[in-house]
């Protein structure tokens, strides 16, 4: 089994993903939002925004990762699972950079996050899919499974993390 190091950086990409996210859910949930004490239009943090640019940038490698990992048994349906993630993930990226510069306001886009967060979870639902049929990684589906419900998805993140940092998935 040949480790890669693509995977394993891929790996540091998929822990990172779950911290940021983990970190924007806290500072919505606490309520932080230093602009509040100053006048501007921004009814929310750009912190959130630049957490949430964060989480996605750092699942963009790991959609590389587990498609590598599945194209040898997969080849269309990886391909599939990566033509569907990736030009969303890009689009919330831009979006939430429209939103910290005031071009945008969470108004007028929240839609598109509503589509991006089903589109994540069909694309983690395919990625269960391929982790049963090719029983790679071991409880690949009920994990996917977790993550496409948006709250379990750090949890899934850390885990898929971990694996490709030891290695367990390989491109082989």
């Amino acid at each position: 089994m040949k480790k890669s190091i693509w995977l394993y950086y891929a790996g540091w990409a998929a822990i990172l993903s779950a911290v940021c996210m983990v970190s924007s859910i806290l500072l919505s949930l606490i309520g932080f939002n230093p602009t509040e004490s100053a006048p501007s239009t921004r009814p929310h943090s750009m912190y959130l925004d630049a957490f949430d640019i964060l989480t996605a940038a750092f699942l963009l490698p790991v959609v590389l990762a587990l498609y590598r990992v599945h194209k040898r048994t997969f080849p269309i349906l990886s391909l599939l699972s990566i033509i569907l993630i990736a030009p969303v993930t890009l689009v919330g990226i831009i979006l939430h950079a429209l939103l910290i510069f005031e071009v945008l306001f969470f108004s007028d886009v929240a839609y598109f996050f509503f589509y991006g967060l089903l589109v994540l979870s069909l694309w983690l639902l395919l990625i269960a899919y391929l982790s049963h049929r090719s029983h790679e990684p071991k409880h690949g589906l009920i994990m996917s499974i977790l993550g496409a419900t948006i709250i379990g998805y750090p949890v899934w993140a850390i885990w898929i993390g971990r694996l490709l940092l030891s290695g367990e998935l390989t491109e082989e």
